[in-house]
């Protein structure tokens, strides 16, 4: 037997109607279209209970869901920061005077401070602590040092700069020594005709870092005032490799250290006067050297020894016009001018009268590579334990050279040019 579900009217039977016939008539009809098959009354009654009870339980779990959702809304978000202490540049550190009696009350077997600790946690033992023993100064510290670098006095902060996080770095340069012959060539042509070929010519300077060094001891007695020690030992360690460094970049020899300007190959030195009194330096001078500079004017700068500022100060042209505008002079720059270029006198230049007490030059043309980490600064109790003396010592990774190897030959013409000029000894 099998219940159906009548769909249109059947014997006495109304549409809607369930109804139990035997199998061949209820197919009989379901294949005809005017019945369909259904379960039977009990077990459709059973299923709808269980529908309806899975419905209900649904809907509970949706209702519990939502609520125990709004109260977590409702509650205070926890979140798990970074800990300020680990990112902080003094390492919890007042100043480098309090990092320093740290670290001497360490050597001295006091206790090791929680904040030297947690420098050593989050650098490593082999950064915190130099070879030597030494603690490494938190970055702050030794960046102050590297501002000073930077200041008025420094020709690094002119140079065209280059950081480094290798050791070694090749320039991409364009060789040429000709005005017009820049490898690739402009050429005027016919309607119709082949354009010639040119293509630019590549060299690759290297610059290798050279370690430049400062050490500097300090006595228990000034160690104990603390901070003020501070201000001290950063301007004597700027002032002595800021000294090194513009020594180098004017007069190095390129071994163990930057390649300076005078005596590169890419200098042009003008010649002196005729009769041209020994260790002077006259407006002639000035004039020609001007004249046979190939860089760019916004950068121009005149290097010069200190000796030799008083004979600016008294320079005119033929025409009775003074050339050097003192310091001072204008309010938007503390340096003098000369032909409208500051004037940076230096004790690193020669001695008046000698090739390189005046140097015009476009600093840009200078490439500078340093490490890109800046100075590293440590201290130590063990080189001088027996005078009861502390060391600071920073380290600076750096070379230079000029970007030219030869002055730029004129197209028409003999001189050369340069963004490096000179003048001839005058003795």
């Amino acid at each position: 037997m099998t219940w159906i579900k009548l769909l249109k009217p059947y014997d006495h039977h109304a549409i809607g109607e369930v109804i139990n016939l035997d199998d061949a008539e209820a197919k009989a009809l379901i294949r005809t279209g005017h019945a369909e098959s259904v379960d039977a009354p009990e077990n459709a009654d059973e299923s709808a209970i269980q529908s309806l009870v899975a419905r209900t339980v649904d809907q509970a779990v949706d209702d519990l869901l939502r609520r125990r959702t709004n109260e977590t809304d409702r509650r205070p978000r926890i979140t798990v920061a970074a800990d300020n202490e680990l990112s902080d540049p003094r390492d919890g550190f007042r100043g480098v005077g309090d990092f320093a009696r740290s670290v001497r009350r360490a050597f001295e077997n006091h206790g090791i401070d929680q904040r030297l600790q947690r420098r050593l946690k989050a650098t490593g033992a082999s950064e915190g602590v130099n070879a030597d023993g030494g603690y490494a100064v938190p970055i702050e510290f030794a960046q102050n040092v590297f501002n000073d670098i930077l200041g008025e006095d420094s020709l690094f902060n002119r140079c065209f700069q280059i950081p480094m996080t290798s050791s070694s770095i090749k320039l991409p340069a364009l060789n040429y020594t000709t005005q017009g012959s820049y490898g690739v060539t402009a050429y005027w042509t016919s309607e119709g005709a082949a354009i010639t070929t040119s293509k630019p010519t590549y060299r690759q300077p290297q610059l290798n870092l050279n370690k430049l060094a400062a050490l500097v001891p300090v006595t228990s007695e000034l160690l104990e005032d603390g901070i003020a020690i501070e201000p001290i030992i950063t301007k004597l360690a700027a002032e002595a490799i800021t000294f090194r460094l513009n020594d180098a970049i004017i007069n190095g020899d390129g071994a163990g250290k930057p390649t300076g300007i005078i005596g590169h190959a890419s200098v042009v030195s003008v010649a002196k006067e005729t009769g041209q009194t020994a260790a002077t330096v006259v407006a002639q001078n000035i004039v020609k050297m001007r004249a046979r500079f190939n860089g760019n004017p916004a950068h121009a700068v005149w290097l010069i020894h200190r000796d030799v500022e008083p004979q600016f100060l008294t320079m005119q042209d033929a025409g009775g016009r003074w050339l050097y505008f003192a310091p001072g002079s204008f309010a938007d720059n503390p340096q003098g001018r000369l032909l409208g270029a500051d004037v940076v006198p230096l004790m690193n230049c020669q001695t008046p009268g000698t090739v390189g007490d005046v140097v015009y030059a476009d600093m840009q043309q200078y490439a500078i590579g340093f490490k890109a980490s800046g100075p590293q600064q440590a201290m130590s109790l063990h080189l001088y334990f027996n005078t009861d003396e502390l060391a600071y010592r920073w380290t600076f990774r750096v070379d230079g050279r000029p970007w030219r190897d030869a002055p730029l030959a004129a197209k028409n013409g003999s001189s050369s040019y340069s963004p490096f000029v000179t003048m001839a000894a005058r003795a």
